[in-house]
């Protein structure tokens, strides 16, 4: 009975801690990642069936100078691709994304990311930045505080859709707080766009409670359109796959830890992951 009551202490005393989260704590620091990301979409016509792919590889270096403003911290980003790869095959960097590599940006303790110097008209809570937002306050293990982003769609008929969700506290190890997120949003179909849609983000971090940075983590946006005309009806009867008409585009990010001796190589540390996978069923 001693040993239950004592794991019950120490139960206790564990999810009712506060922890305060912010980014870029102390010292100025360099932290280095080896990321992979991948883009899969797919529209599904009666008259064809198209699918792109794009899979980048490589290795990104995050400074932080903590030049502190009343705005944040001043950080510097570098991505080198180590890998391109189109619909599977390996080609040339294109021009867009040559242009995305390299540039400074601002960070907000609480707010993350708030600018960057390639493009002016950033916005942290547009979807597609996928930016870590952190509670104001000290929080408990469990603690869940709501934030809200948008997508800009046209195939759905809207400027501005907003997701709606959570972030979440799901434990602490040490100086390491896993922090999870999961927001979606639903889009009715209309005569004019006649599919139904489904926006979701995921996310889960390590996240460093002394460096205020992520250390590791895997993200993951979904946007699925399905249409609901009596033409798609017909064709998903006449399909064996289940195939629906409509759209999908996937983007997905892995971001895993390096050392700098790797990174100066290029060669990518050994990793196992130390959370669960995101659930991704529907």
């Amino acid at each position: 009975m001693r040993h239950i009551c004592l794991v019950l202490v120490l139960v206790f005393q564990g999810y009712s801690e506060e922890y305060l989260l912010k980014f870029a704590q102390n010292t100025p620091h360099t932290t280095y990642y080896y990321v992979m990301s991948k883009v899969d979409a797919n529209l599904v016509l009666p008259e064809q069936i198209r699918s792109y792919q794009e899979d980048v590889a490589g290795v990104l270096r995050d400074q932080y100078f903590l030049e502190a403003d009343a705005s944040g911290f001043n950080a510097h980003r570098l991505f080198t691709v180590e890998e391109y790869l189109l619909n599977g095959k390996k080609v040339d960097i294109p021009e867009y994304l040559s242009s995305l590599l390299d540039y400074n940006y601002l960070v907000h303790q609480n707010r993350g990311v708030v600018k960057k110097s390639i493009n002016p008209d950033f916005d942290p809570l547009d979807v597609m930045e996928m930016n870590l937002v952190l509670p104001e306050k000290k929080i408990k293990i469990g603690s869940q505080w709501a934030s809200e982003y948008w997508a800009s769609l046209p195939i759905a008929g809207s400027d501005r859709i907003k997701l709606e969700g959570n972030w979440q506290l799901k434990e602490v190890n040490g100086d390491v707080a896993t922090i999870s997120g999961r927001f979606q949003a639903k889009v009715a179909a209309t005569k004019a766009m006649p599919y139904a849609g489904l926006l979701r983000f995921m996310a889960q971090h390590m996240f460093s409670l002394s460096k205020g940075v992520i250390l590791e983590g895997k993200q993951s946006l979904d946007f699925r359109y399905e249409s609901r005309t009596e033409l798609a009806r017909l064709y998903s009867k006449e399909v064996s796959d289940g195939t629906r008409l409509g759209y999908r585009l996937k983007f997905m990010a892995d971001i895993r830890p390096m050392t700098e001796a790797a990174a100066v190589l290029r060669i990518p540390a050994e990793y196992a992951p130390v959370y669960a996978p995101m659930d991704d069923t529907e």
